[in-house]
């Protein structure tokens, strides 16, 4: 289970990194993040308490090890599909990732309740303790990047970013503005369309 996770993490990675460079760099990052937040959105309780994939392998769980293992998963959905929003630069990604992030810290607090109560979730708490303090740097760190820094990842050449940024900062003076809205992602578009054509 973990190699699969850090298979997908690896392929997020590596699709960020040659988004801006080549065409499947984005269809990489898509693919990788969303198949990672769909793992921990249906099948967190399995991750978490270190159990088969499977809806069978829950029958074998306390109802807290399940219900406690799932809500954890989903808050750690939250943030890898809200640092996904972010890097695709989508409208609510601060919000779904300080949901995720301060949901998967209170389920972390709640396991480790549930830890010192019951020593059955002793590797509930553990794994979920690793896998959401990870999730939670992760969040926290793309949460704390500014639009320019996101900017930068993607398009390369110093004089086309200071286009593409001065087309945002225009837009962020009067954010309701639609058109300086569009110019803006049509100059990003226009502009990574030309560097992966090079």
């Amino acid at each position: 289970m973990t190699l699969y996770i850090l298979i997908l993490l690896i392929l997020s990675g590596a699709g960020i990194f040659f988004s801006g460079t080549t065409t499947w760099g984005d269809t990489v990052f898509d693919i990788a993040s969303l198949a990672l937040a769909l793992l921990y959105f249906i099948y967190g309780f399995a991750i978490l308490n270190k159990t088969k994939l499977s809806f069978k392998a829950a029958k074998d769980l306390s109802f807290n090890q399940a219900f406690f293992g799932t809500a954890t998963g989903w808050t750690i959905a939250t943030i890898i599909v809200g640092a996904f929003f972010k890097l695709r630069m989508w409208p609510g990604a601060q919000v779904l990732l300080w949901v995720g992030i301060i949901g998967t810290l209170i389920m972390i607090v709640v396991n480790y309740i549930l830890y010192k109560k019951d020593e059955e979730s002793k590797t509930l708490f553990q794994r979920s303790l690793v896998h959401g303090i990870i999730a939670i740097i992760i969040g926290a760190w793309i949460l704390s990047a500014s639009q320019e820094h996101i900017i930068s990842l993607y398009i390369q050449d110093d004089n086309d970013q200071k286009d593409v940024i001065e087309a945002y900062h225009d837009w962020q003076k009067n954010p309701s503005d639609s058109t300086l809205h569009m110019i803006y992602l049509n100059k990003f578009n226009e502009t990574l369309k030309k560097q992966k054509q090079q």
